[in-house]
């Protein structure tokens, strides 16, 4: 589920779907999210989400950087 307004894309899991944080996730939009995702990991960051679909051709995943926070990549088709 999610809104868009002014060029900007909320997503919200609806309630009873799976949860990977306790507390809001940014997204950074990339063109290639297997490229970036093995770029943070190269500097020191966990994957803990790998890239999936979640429907309308977006993929996302989610990674712990190196001080602990939790970070996300979206790709669009």
């Amino acid at each position: 589920m999610g809104f868009d307004t002014a060029g900007q894309h909320i997503g919200l899991v609806p309630s009873g779907g799976p949860q990977v944080s306790a507390s809001p996730v940014a997204y950074w939009s990339v063109a290639n999210i297997e490229d970036k995702l093995a770029e943070v990991t190269d500097a020191g960051a966990t994957v803990r989400e790998p890239p999936h679909e979640v429907g309308g051709g977006r993929r996302v995943a989610t990674f712990t950087d190196p001080d602990g926070n939790v970070l996300g990549l979206v790709q669009d088709s």
